[in-house]
């Protein structure tokens, strides 16, 4: 296969071994005309560009891939060609349940954080823990944090058992939306 474009935004992209590449082999079939592959990083053709300079998450080497005639043997191709859509989705599903336990693990630390300062913080010669308006919001937040873990821990036990159930993309969005939104409360 011979490779032409760029990838812009690719995580851990100055530091990888090998990419994965998803590529358009037959654009007449649309998405079923799309074909996955493993790229490495000594290919003819293949170069790391630019390192973006994000705003965050710093330590994940942000970076462009270009590819300009690069020759991607046969070997390299991920299942048949054609089914690269299908595999891209099973990716962003996995990837989707891995963002729902990071936000959830920010939620459990803001929540932990948060209820270390308000057992010390005294407020009229009493923790604010003791105020029963402060416990309202703190039971809410532990609440809402428990809501999505289950959510993403049910996600997750989808993946694992019934790797090609039509429920999945469903349910690690709908962990992924929950836990978020949860971690952007707490």
């Amino acid at each position: 296969y011979l490779v032409n474009g760029n990838k812009c935004f690719i995580t851990l992209g100055g530091v990888a071994d090998f990419f994965s590449l998803f590529a358009v082999t037959n654009p007449e079939k649309q998405h079923s005309g799309i074909s996955a592959f493993i790229v490495e990083k000594d290919t003819p053709g293949f170069s790391i560009g630019k390192h973006e300079n994000e705003m965050g998450q710093r330590g994940t080497a942000m970076t462009e891939l270009i590819f300009e005639d690069a020759v991607v043997p046969e070997k390299n191709r991920l299942g048949p060609e054609g089914q690269g859509f299908k595999i891209v989705v099973g990716v962003f599903n996995q990837a989707r349940v891995l963002m729902a336990v990071e936000a959830g693990g920010v939620a459990q630390s803001a929540f932990d954080y948060s209820l270390n300062y308000a057992k010390e913080r005294i407020c009229f010669g009493k923790p604010l823990t003791e105020f029963q308006g402060i416990q309202f919001q703190f039971a809410d937040m532990i609440t809402q944090i428990e809501a999505a873990r289950g959510m993403v821990y049910r996600a997750a036990s989808m993946i694992d058992k019934w790797r090609e159930s039509e429920l999945i993309p469903r349910f690690a969005s709908m962990a992924k939306y929950l836990a978020t939104k949860v971690a952007m409360r707490v």
